[in-house]
């Protein structure tokens, strides 16, 4: 479930180490740009990244700037590997550090960290098989603050069944953007951030009858579930147009590259 991928954390093995005089100024945070590559102009060394944190910011790539490919889940610097701007692709993520310009949306790179979109295609696939086998969705019905107990309504071959998530000190909250359904949009949480009625998605390990969990990461969101009939689909623009049960209000239902279609018998 959860497919966002920072390169944030490399960026700490490349600073300086040692003692620091007291007297020495502290250092500014130097600007970066972090995000999924959507466009290259490799003639111009530019690129237009979609940062995490929304929005779109342009890369430029300095002739001297350093380039380097990072196999996943690597973080020795020493098995980075050098690479030009030409071998950057949509669909890559990167790491981008140097100047900002003063509108914040154009920085000069003079050090750009790159993993490829092969290697995420790849870490996607080993998450969504990890989410499946280890994986629980349900309704928030139970928030207890002083045990950090979460109750869930999960729906099962016998129907409804309560089941208690637990989290601790080291459990990850991300909590999923009104607008999407996409965990990669999800903003980071907390257990302040979960709401009764809340529909979660939670990874950990479960105890021997099944009844309780371990949560490792936490997605939350609030989403309506609605009873339709369908009046018509585009699939130009993939839509649907259903009437919403029993007052028959229409609604018009846009489907993503992630949405789930399933027939029920």
């Amino acid at each position: 479930m959860r497919l966002v991928y920072s390169l944030a954390v490399l960026v700490p093995l490349f600073l300086a180490s040692g003692p620091v005089s007291a007297q020495t100024e502290a250092k500014k945070p130097v600007p970066r740009v972090s995000g999924e590559v959507t466009a290259v102009d490799a003639s111009a060394r530019q690129l237009v990244v979609k940062p995490d944190n929304g929005g779109s910011a342009t890369v430029r790539i300095a002739e001297q700037a350093r380039i380097l490919r990072v196999p996943d889940g690597e973080k020795d610097p020493q098995k980075f590997t050098k690479i030009s701007v030409n071998d950057i692709s949509e669909g890559d993520r990167v790491l981008a550090r140097g100047p900002m310009d003063a509108d914040g949306t154009t920085l000069a790179a003079n050090t750009v960290y790159v993993m490829s979109k092969s290697d995420l295609a790849q870490r996607r696939a080993q998450e969504r098989s990890e989410w499946q086998k280890r994986g629980v969705s349900g309704s928030v019905v139970g928030l207890d603050p002083s045990s950090k107990e979460i109750t869930i309504s999960v729906r099962g071959p016998q129907g409804l069944k309560p089941l208690v998530v637990a989290v601790n000190d080291k459990t990850l909250y991300r909590r999923y953007a009104p607008d999407s359904v996409r965990s990669s949009d999800a903003k980071p949480s907390s257990w302040d951030g979960l709401k009764m009625g809340d529909e979660v998605h939670a990874l950990g390990e479960k105890n021997a009858d099944g009844t309780r969990l371990q949560a490792e990461q936490i997605y939350a969101g609030a989403f309506q579930t609605i009873a339709a009939t369908v009046v018509s689909a585009d699939t130009a623009s993939n839509t649907i147009r259903v009437a919403q049960l029993p007052g028959k209000q229409p609604i018009t239902v846009h489907l993503t590259p992630e949405t789930m279609l399933r027939r029920l018998p």
